[in-house]
């Protein structure tokens, strides 16, 4: 009865997480601009009601009382999580909850308006009441640590304490690596992909890459939104891209890039994925798939060896005349641009170090967000040594803040990281990536991922995935030797 009575319990509360996730989706594909205050009453309550549910004294006693009884790891694994999430969503006042969703939704649907504009005027009083609401809820956590109470909800056991050493190593290595990898004339470096493709060929292209390495379409979907994001799991996994008229890239590898996070999503564990240990392991996992799709296998030269003619025919002969080589070495081109998620590998880490320190600042509130705008080109620019020439290009062109992720973006860099050293683990056992992707085994290569990280969901922490998955812990250096060895052989 215990037992039966805990996965009812939470059962439950993944059922209404799942109405919230397609609401959200919705807002950001199909609803009328008009509808932004009303989706954020429904937002507040549905968030009213889940956290409710999950810090109410009877999940507590459904906690413990399957705790005494529990039978397998699953088991384990299930209450091991349950409490975590319980105790600490206890600490946080469910008015906090609802005021974080109202406030988010209500100043993502301003950001949505204002970003194309670079209108920071209206949109910094709505992006002030999404911070102070999330330096509250920090507060909640560790007073002297504040920021690793929100970093918690994205990367589970991963503290500032592990990052900022981690990270400095990274940006120190990466300064260094930029100015030896980076081309001298961008414009002619970018000229074999600065080609016309119309928005249905790139829909076509989108389609068959996703076919290829393993979306199932009878669970998921593809639409258009702002910024590319995935919505859902298991057996309803929506993915979004967008479309630029002159540069495939944005769309192939944000097509890629969300492919990998649904295929992680579509391959988790059937029996689990509704109990707290079934999802997904952590963001920072979950980038890592998404960055494997995209960069270790959409940018290696196996990839392009393997579906540049394809790609060629289905955007209707619009890289006629290109070589595969120069293909290949213009979507691996190195150079500082404004926009994250047109970064190279190379630079992209830098992107995130930016708002990660950003981030700890802001939420131990010594930065206050009007000082944020010039604040962000000042340490742009002694990153990059280029200066954004608009707010839309500078700190307005994410929608993380304005939907109140602060905590999430370390989570794309450990992705990098974890991505590195899976592909390093992989290669020791079998052959090349390369090699999987130029003779049309990606199938078997998501069976591997399938086996190594998909299935466990949260069944391990991440340090823990990793350590199995790998052999190793953590650690940037399989990161930075992998970017070594690739733009060595592209100088």
């Amino acid at each position: 009865m215990d037992k039966e009575r805990f996965y009812s319990h939470f059962g439950e509360i993944h059922n209404i997480f799942e109405v919230l996730q397609i609401l959200d989706w919705d807002q950001q594909v199909y609803m009328p601009k008009g509808g932004s205050e009303q989706r954020a009453e429904s937002f507040s309550t549905l968030s009213k009601i889940i956290h409710e549910k999950i810090t109410s004294e009877k999940t507590g006693e459904i906690i413990y009382a399957f705790e005494k009884l529990a039978e397998t790891d699953w088991d384990r694994a299930h209450i091991r999580e349950a409490k975590r999430s319980y105790e600490k969503q206890k600490k946080i006042p469910t008015q906090l909850i609802q005021e974080r969703a109202k406030v988010a939704s209500i100043t993502q649907s301003v950001w949505e308006e204002a970003k194309p504009k670079s209108d920071y005027k209206t949109f910094l009083p709505h992006l002030k009441k999404v911070v102070d609401v999330l330096k509250e809820i920090s507060r909640c956590g560790d007073e002297q640590n504040p920021y690793d109470f929100l970093l918690d909800d994205y990367e589970p056991y991963i503290t500032t304490k592990i990052l900022d050493p981690l990270f400095e190593n990274l940006k120190n290595e990466l300064k260094i690596l930029i100015q030896k990898y980076k081309v001298k004339n961008l414009e002619e470096s970018l000229k074999p992909i600065k080609r016309n493709v119309s928005k249905e060929n790139q829909e076509k292209i989108g389609i068959f890459l996703l076919n290829e390495i393993g979306f199932d379409f009878d669970r998921g979907r593809v639409d258009v939104s702002v910024h590319p994001f995935t919505s859902g799991t298991m057996n309803d996994v929506r993915v979004t891209t967008r479309y630029s008229d002159d540069f495939l890239p944005a769309s192939l590898f944000s097509i890629l890039h969300e492919g990998g996070h649904a295929i992680y999503e579509q391959n988790l564990d059937k029996e689990n994925f509704k109990y707290p240990a079934g999802e997904s392991c952590s963001l920072g996992i979950h980038e890592s798939q998404s960055r494997f799709y995209e960069n270790i296998i959409g940018r290696s030269r196996g990839f392009s060896e393997k579906y540049f003619s394809k790609i060629n025919k289905l955007s209707s002969n619009a890289f006629e005349g290109i070589a595969l080589d120069d293909f290949y070495r213009a979507i691996n081109t190195v150079y500082p641009t404004f926009i994250r998620i047109e970064a190279d590998e190379v630079t992209y880490n830098l992107h995130i170090i930016l708002r990660y320190e950003l981030e700890k600042k802001i939420i131990k509130g010594d930065v206050k967000v009007d000082d944020i705008p010039d604040l962000w080109n000042e340490k742009f620019e002694e990153l990059f040594g280029i200066k954004p020439p608009t707010f839309e290009k500078g700190f307005m062109q994410d929608v993380h803040w304005a939907a109140g992720l602060m905590g999430y973006f370390p989570t794309y860099s450990l992705g990098n990281l974890y991505a590195a050293q899976i592909k390093r683990a992989i290669e020791k056992e079998t052959t090349p990536l390369s090699d999987f992707v130029k003779n049309g085994k990606l199938g078997d290569l998501k069976e591997i991922l399938r086996n190594k990280i998909h299935r466990f969901g949260r069944f391990y922490p991440s340090n823990e995935l990793i350590q199995k998955a790998t052999g190793e812990p953590l650690s940037e250096t399989h990161y930075l030797d992998y970017l070594k060895e690739k733009y060595e052989n592209l100088l």
